[in-house]
């Protein structure tokens, strides 16, 4: 099948628009689910432990400046029994943000709380939560414990969300 001239420029302009349209539709389709794609955020510990007891429940904080960190840092047992007096870290808080979790007071040992990712999408942060709590079978300490993890990241100036995963120690 042969085609004429005639042919040939009246299918060209309609393919053409069809390949421009379909390299546009690509392209924005492209850049939708990389923008969108979770990413994920470095952070640093800064510090972990198993007394914070006047965080009766699980909490989730922000922190964005020195006196509140100097708040939460001093109600916890941030610091090891050697370290006097105890400091927070001296950050700067134009430039770091510190998030912070505490599980709440429990009534044994084996429970834990960490935090396992922090991630960054268009529309927020999200830090996700593991929390670890003992198996019925589980023979725990009888003590009051109260864990909590502190970490810093780069500033960020969006919302932060908090997901959370409990995970059962089996005994």
């Amino acid at each position: 099948m042969e085609l004429s001239t005639g042919t040939l420029r009246r299918i060209r302009i309609p393919l053409i628009l069809a390949v421009v349209l379909s390299a546009t539709i690509g392209a924005a389709a492209y850049a939708y689910a990389y923008n969108s794609a979770p990413r994920s955020l470095p952070f640093y510990t800064l510090s972990y432990g198993y007394g914070a007891p006047f965080y009766g429940t699980t909490i989730y904080l922000v922190i964005n400046n020195q006196l509140s960190l100097a708040s939460v840092w001093n109600s916890t047992n941030a610091c090891s029994s050697n370290q006097s007096p105890c400091t927070p870290p001296q950050l700067d808080m134009n430039q770091r943000t510190v998030i912070a979790v505490f599980f709440g007071l429990k009534g044994s040992s084996g429970y834990a709380i960490n935090i396992t990712q922090v991630t960054s999408n268009d529309s927020g942060v999200t830090v996700n939560v593991l929390m670890t709590v003992p198996g019925n079978k589980c023979s725990e300490l009888a003590i009051l414990t109260a864990p909590f993890h502190m970490i810093d990241i780069a500033k960020v100036n969006v919302s932060i969300s908090f997901t959370n995963r409990v995970q059962t120690t089996n005994c």
